[in-house]
Formats: C-alpha cells, sequence, structure tokens
C-alpha cells in the first residue's frame, strides 16, 4: 500500500514538473515573439568625410530610421578606436535638433572605452522615420607607407542588425588620389566610386544586416602627413625590438627543455615491451580489481577504481545496495549498507570504506549512493595512496620512477602557473614600448610546462614486473570488450566475480548493457524496491555506480566602421 501511494505521489510530481515546465516554455515563447516583432531598417546611411591637414578625420554621418514597428526609445552608434590616435564626439542630432550630453530623454551618452559607444535616448516612437546625424574626429586615420599616404576607411558599421537602402559617402581631399580608389565589399548589392579632382563619391545599394563597405585611397606622400601617426610610428617600433622577443621566447622555450632534460636524467627506462597481450577468458592473475585497474591505466588512481572496489566488496558480502523509493521525476535512487567483514582489508578498501561511512569521526550504517559519490571524491586522496601503497607492496610499484614523473608534474604547474601569471605584468609594464612581443616570453615557459606535462604522462611509475602485467590485463580488457560486443566466448568466471574488473577496466556502460541483453538476475547482495524489477534496477545501479565522476588592400584593418542599431 506504501509503494503504491509513493508512485502515485511521484506520478502527480511530475505531472505538476511537466506543466511548470510547459508555463515557462510558453512564457518564453511569448517573449521571443514580441522581441522578433520589433523591426526596423534604414532608408539612408550617408557620410561626409574631410581630411584635415595633420591627417585626422572629421566625419559627419546621417542615418535616416524608418521604425517599422515595436516601440523605440534609443539609437546607438559604436566606434572602434584600433589604429587611430583616437575619437573626438563633436555634435549629436535627431531631426535636426542637437542633444546635450546625458542619459535622460532628448540626449545623447557618450561612452569611451576601447570603443567609443554613443547613444541617442528619446520619448518612445513606432512606426515612424527619423534622421540622426553624428559629427567627430578620428585623429591619426592617414597612414603612411614608402609610396603615399593612405587612407582606409570603413564607411559603413558593420556590426548591425538592420539592412541600409542606400548609401553616399562624400570624401574630401586635400589633393587628387594618385590611384583610383579600391572598394571592398560585403553583402553589398552594389557600389561604385566616382573621382573628381579631390573628391570621391562612393555610391552603394542593397545593403544587408552587417554588409560592409571598405574605401581605400592613396595620396601623393607627405601631401596629408608630415609623419607617421602616433599608433603607426609605435607599431613600428614594437617591429624594430620584434626580433628580440622572438629570442627572449625562444629562449624561454629553450630553458625548459632544458630542466625537462634534466630532470629525465634521472630515469631508468624500462626495456619492456608495451603492446597488448591475449588473454581471456580467465583472468590474468590473482589482483583486485581496483589494482588491475591502476596497472592498466598506468600506475593511477581514478575514480572508477574506488566504484569497483565498492562493487568487490560487495561481492565479498560486506556491503549491500538497496533501491529506495523513486525521486520526484522518476529517478532511480540507491542506498549502500555497510555490513560485518569477513576478512581483513586493504589498506584502500579501508580508505574507502572510511570515506563512505565515516567522514569526519561519525559513524553511519547507510549512506545514499549519490552521497556516497561524493564523498568518495572528497576522500580520493586516501584512497590512491592506499592502492599505491599496495601495488608497492607487490613489487608492481617503481618509487625512483614514480619520483622523476613527479618531478615532470612539478616542473610542468611551475612552468604553466609563471606562463599565466607574467602576462599581466608585462603588458602593464612594457606594452607602450614593446607591444604585445614580450608575451613570447610567457608563450615560450607555457609550451615548455605543456611539454612537461607531456613528459610526464608519457612516464611510468610502474616496475618493470608491473609493466609485464599490466600487458595481460590491457589483453583481459580487449577480451571484456569483445565479450560485450558477442565477438567472443563467454567469460569463465561469474558475471557477478567480473563486475567489479569490468567497472575498474572502464567498462562499466559496456558491461551493463550485456547484462541486460542476457538477462542476468541482480547478485544477492543487491535488493530492489520492486521484486519485479530486480535485473533493470540492478542494470541502471551499474550504469549510475560504474560511471566516471563526470557524469550526471594596404593591409591592416580600416578605421570607422564599428556597430549600430536602435532599440
Amino acid at each position: 500500500m506504501n509503494s503504491t501511494n509513493a508512485r502515485s505521489h511521484g506520478r502527480a510530481a511530475r505531472r505538476a514538473a511537466f506543466c511548470l515546465f510547459a508555463v515557462l516554455l510558453a512564457s518564453g515563447s511569448v517573449g521571443a515573439t514580441t522581441a522578433e516583432a520589433k523591426r526596423y531598417s534604414a532608408d539612408r546611411f550617408d557620410s561626409r568625410i574631410e581630411v584635415l591637414p595633420d591627417g585626422s578625420l572629421r566625419v559627419t554621418e546621417t542615418v535616416v530610421f524608418r521604425f517599422e514597428s515595436g516601440t523605440f526609445r534609443e539609437v546607438f552608434r559604436e566606434l572602434p578606436t584600433r589604429r587611430t590616435d583616437g575619437i573626438e564626439i563633436e555634435r549629436a542630432t535627431m531631426d535636426g535638433l542637437e542633444f546635450p550630453r546625458g542619459t535622460d530623454a532628448g540626449q545623447v551618452e557618450v561612452r569611451q572605452r576601447r570603443r567609443v559607444r554613443v547613444t541617442w535616448r528619446f520619448a518612445p516612437v513606432s512606426e515612424t522615420t527619423h534622421s540622426f546625424e553624428l559629427t567627430y574626429l578620428i585623429r591619426g586615420a592617414v597612414r603612411e607607407n614608402a609610396e603615399a599616404d593612405i587612407l582606409l576607411v570603413r564607411v559603413l558599421p558593420g556590426q548591425r542588425r538592420y539592412r541600409i537602402a542606400s548609401s553616399t559617402t562624400d570624401i574630401l581631399l586635400p589633393t587628387a588620389p594618385i590611384a583610383l580608389p579600391v572598394i571592398e565589399r560585403r553583402r553589398v548589392g552594389h557600389a561604385e566610386a566616382a573621382v573628381d579632382g579631390t573628391h570621391v563619391r562612393v555610391d552603394a545599394e542593397g545593403i544587408r544586416a552587417n554588409g560592409r563597405l571598405d574605401v581605400e585611397v592613396r595620396l601623393p606622400r607627405g601631401s596629408a602627413l608630415d609623419g607617421p601617426p602616433a599608433w603607426q610610428a609605435r607599431e613600428r617600433l614594437h617591429a624594430e625590438h620584434s626580433p628580440q622577443w622572438i629570442a627572449a621566447g625562444g629562449g624561454a622555450f629553450a630553458l625548459s627543455l632544458f630542466l625537462i632534460f634534466a630532470v629525465r636524467q634521472g630515469y631508468h627506462a624500462p626495456k619492456h615491451d608495451y603492446t597488448v597481450a591475449t588473454t581471456g577468458p580467465a583472468l590474468p592473475d590473482s589482483l583486485a580489481p581496483a589494482e588491475a585497474g591502476a596497472l592498466v591505466t598506468n600506475g593511477g588512481a581514478r575514480f572508477e577504481h574506488a566504484m569497483a572496489t565498492l562493487f568487490s566488496l560487495a561481492e565479498r558480502g560486506e556491503i549491500s545496495i538497496v533501491e529506495s523509493a523513486r525521486g520526484a521525476f522518476g529517478q532511480r535512487r540507491y542506498t549502500v549498507t555497510r555490513r560485518a567483514a569477513r576478512r581483513p582489508a586493504a589498506s584502500y578498501e579501508e580508505a574507502l570504506l572510511e570515506a563512505i561511512f565515516a567522514p569526519k569521526g561519525r559513524t553511519e550504517e547507510s549512506v545514499p549512493l549519490d552521497k556516497a559519490r561524493s564523498r568518495v571524491l572528497g576522500g580520493f586522496k586516501r584512497f590512491r595512496g592506499g592502492l599505491e601503497t599496495e601495488l608497492r607492496v607487490e613489487g608492481l610499484f617503481d618509487d625512483a620512477r614514480k619520483r622523476v614523473r613527479n618531478r615532470f608534474a612539478r616542473l610542468g604547474t611551475v612552468l604553466i602557473l609563471i606562463a599565466a601569471l607574467l602576462p599581466l605584468p608585462l603588458v602593464l609594464l612594457l606594452e607602450d614600448a614593446f607591444g604585445l612581443w614580450p608575451l613570447l616570453v610567457p608563450l615560450g615557459l607555457g609550451l615548455g610546462g605543456i611539454v612537461a606535462l607531456i613528459a610526464h604522462a608519457a612516464h611510468t611509475p610502474l616496475s618493470n614486473e608491473g609493466l609485464r602485467r599490466a600487458r595481460y590485463w590491457r589483453g583481459f580488457r580487449e577480451y571484456l570488450r569483445d565479450v560485450t560486443g558477442n565477438d567472443a566466448a563467454p567469460p569463465a568466471d561469474s558475471h557477478e566475480r567480473l563486475l567489479a574488473y569490468a567497472v575498474a577496466l572502464g567498462l562499466a556502460t559496456r558491461w551493463a548493457k550485456y547484462l541486460k541483453d542476457h538477462r542476468i538476475e541482480a547478485p544477492p547482495w543487491f535488493h530492489a524496491e520492486s521484486a519485479g524489477e530486480s535485473s533493470p534496477a540492478f542494470i541502471a545501479f551499474i550504469a549510475a555506480g560504474g560511471a566516471t565522476a563526470g557524469s550526471g588592400g594596404a593591409g591592416g584593418a580600416a578605421v570607422g566602421g564599428g556597430a549600430s542599431g536602435a532599440r
């Protein structure tokens, strides 16, 4: 009767959760529909660009927005400052009325960081057309090369969601260009340029969202500049110093390799064969599941080895697993219960049992599986130490190789830590003088750290005997993999006994599917909530308990461009 009531309450809770999810989904759909109904476009986006005697540009942009549906309260324009000596906002108007600075309606807000953002704020409008004008100075816009003074400008904001019907750009030059303007376009239907003395006119039509238009104009050398703009002079200075920093970065990497080589001198390389030996259907030797799994993973303890130990203790009758009432969403839940010990436990088994049933000195007889898993993770360091101790006692671990391997790990960690901490002070102290070239030094150290960690993974802490036996356990893992794919004869041992080995060898999910396909009954130490669901509940437990811890032109950029839009 109690079981029936519990299942009824569970179904009711699931129905309520589903209804809540449906309501939230519907609410989200309404919000999305409202946002999508807000549409606007630009009839025109025109610019007047005047090249000043110092190589700066005075730009006046006029955009005519057509607000087609929805309510709008602001329009914004973003101007990138990269490869300029700065941008100054002179004037912003709406329908010919100049806006003062501020954040209220009828005012314009100007914020400047890496980009200059101009925001017009106004009373709500809808289904109407308005004109917005912005005048600003771009310092250091004309650049210098060996043959000409070059103006490379993006005349339309390249980041925007709206389309533009047409655009006209008038560029006023101090002297006639020495070549026809070069136009580069993307997502623009048609564009053409015309030159009339010192006047360049660029017309474009059919400009889709995010369409961009770059114009390059070459002027006689020295006609617009007496020398390079400050940003270009800095880039040249940085380029002059680049060989030194390239050498420094290479030196940092070479130093890292030298340290790795020095650590490697204390390592006695094994001479054993690393190939997989063919084994099965019998176990290769008498190693416990966690120990066999550690050999296969090159001496490293993993979470599945701890869970395999849990299965092994259950098979010995020292713990039992009981399925509890299902959760609100129908998920299966299990409880781990400790029984009387039948034989002395290995050190890593004691560490596991203490982590699960005696955390922080308080003893518990039964623990939910999800809590047991989290406690295993919390006490994993002790489990790993105990497992390494057992491998060492059995002559499968080489302490000298382990020390060298640990030094690789420490060296790699230190190098990567230095590489992570060094960039910030280098940028703050040296960017103005050398640009980003000094970052090659931490890059060299970081690469060296990666090489050290690769060396850590490539070297083994196992003894020659451990390597020999690992070959056979890798072969047994391949045999079990073939069994789960029905490509090999059934195992000689019972499925219950091999369960812990399958988990330790990383085959928990495949083994669960194999047991399900062959309708193998649950072992005596497992108790399902319902007798008729013993096998499905056990299969689900294997997948949950045996999974890993994580389950559950002129070159360069053009000035101008940026972003634009309305909200």
